[in-house]
C-alpha cells in the first residue's frame, strides 16, 4: 500500500518502487508532472487508485493510464488535462483490460474504458470532455460497458460514445448527461458492431443533445421515464455515413422504445425515429417532434 501525502511536480510511475497496490492521494496533495506522458501511468499489473487530491499535468497527454484496475475519485479528488494531443489528451484511460471507475468529485478531460468496464457517477460527481477536437466524450467505451450516472455528463461532442461495442447506461434520478452533437451514442454508424443496447432514463433523468439518444447497427432498447430531447435539425458526415440530427431517439437497427407515464421525449425533428429494423414504440408520456 502506497499513500502519497506531498505534492509532486514530476509523475508517478506505479510499476517502479517504492509504489504498491493500492494507491492513495490525499487530498491537498497535487500531481502536476508527468511519468510516460501521464500523471500516473502504469503499463502492466492491475492497479487501485484512490484520489482524494489533484491529478492535473500541466504537459504530457493524460491523467491516469492504467494497463487495469480501478480509479476512486472522492468528492474533493481532481483529475484533469489540459494538454491538447492527438495521442491521448484524457483524464482517465483504462487500456488492456476491463476497468472500473466511480467518480464523485471532478473528472475533466473525459474518461476512456478501451476493453469496457463500469463507470459510476455518483450524485455530485462532474465528468466532462475537453473544449477542443481531442478526447471529445464524457465516457467512452471502447468494448462495450455499463454507466451509472447520478451526476452530471457533459462531452464537447458526446456525453457517453459507446462505440462498436455498445453499452449499457442507467441514467438515474438526479442524473445529467448532455453533449455538443449527441448526448448517448450506442454503436457507430457504418461500423459493424458487437454487444447489447441498453439505455434507461429514470423519472428525473435529463438526457440532451443535438441528438438525444442514437442506437446503431444492432437494435436498442429504450426505457424512459424522465426527459430526453434532441434540440438541433441538421446533418453531419463521419466515415461516408450521414449522421442526422434532431431527433430525441434513433434507432437505425430496430429495437424497443418504452415511454413510461411522467416520461418526455422530444425532438427538433422527430420524438423518435426509426431508420432501419423492426421496432415497437409505447407510450404513456409524451413524445413530440417538430417533423413528427
Amino acid at each position: 500500500m502506497s499513500t502519497i501525502t506531498t505534492s509532486q511536480n514530476v509523475g508517478i510511475l506505479l510499476t517502479a518502487p517504492p509504489f504498491t497496490n493500492p494507491v492513495t492521494i490525499n487530498p491537498g496533495v497535487s500531481i502536476t508532472g508527468v511519468a510516460n506522458a501521464y500523471g500516473l501511468y502504469a503499463a502492466s499489473g492491475t492497479w487501485t487508485i484512490n484520489n482524494a487530491g489533484t491529478v492535473a499535468p500541466t504537459n504530457g497527454v493524460g491523467g491516469i493510464y492504467l494497463a487495469a484496475g480501478t480509479v476512486t475519485n472522492l468528492a474533493s479528488g481532481v483529475i484533469s488535462t489540459n494538454v491538447a494531443s492527438g495521442a491521448g489528451g484524457t483524464a482517465i484511460y483504462i487500456t488492456g483490460a476491463a476497468g472500473s471507475i466511480a467518480n464523485a468529485g471532478r473528472i475533466n478531460a473525459g474518461v476512456l474504458l478501451n476493453a469496457g468496464g463500469v463507470v459510476t457517477n455518483s450524485a455530485g460527481g462532474t465528468i466532462t470532455s475537453r473544449a477542443d477536437a481531442y478526447s471529445a466524450f464524457g465516457v467512452r467505451f471502447g468494448g462495450g460497458g455499463t454507466l451509472l450516472n447520478a451526476g452530471f455528463i457533459n462531452g464537447r461532442n458526446f456525453g457517453l460514445a459507446g462505440s462498436v461495442g455498445g453499452g449499457t447506461l442507467v441514467n438515474q434520478t438526479g442524473g445529467t448527461i448532455t453533449a455538443g452533437y449527441v448526448a448517448v451514442e450506442l454503436g457507430l454508424p457504418g461500423s459493424a458492431g458487437t454487444g447489447g443496447r441498453y439505455v434507461t432514463n429514470q423519472a428525473g433523468g435529463v438526457i440532451t443533445g443535438n441528438t438525444g439518444i442514437i442506437i446503431s447497427t444492432l437494435a436498442g432498447t429504450v426505457t424512459n421515464a424522465g426527459t430526453i430531447t434532441g434540440t438541433l435539425d441538421g446533418t453531419i458526415t463521419y466515415q461516408s455515413a450521414v449522421q442526422h440530427f434532431g431527433d430525441g431517439v434513433t434507432l437505425t437497427a430496430g429495437g424497443a422504445v418504452t415511454n413510461l407515464a411522467g416520461g418526455t421525449i422530444s425532438g427538433a425533428r422527430y420524438g423518435v425515429n426509426i431508420t432501419g429494423g423492426a421496432a415497437t414504440v409505447t407510450t404513456a408520456g409524451l413524445i413530440s417532434g417538430t417533423a413528427g
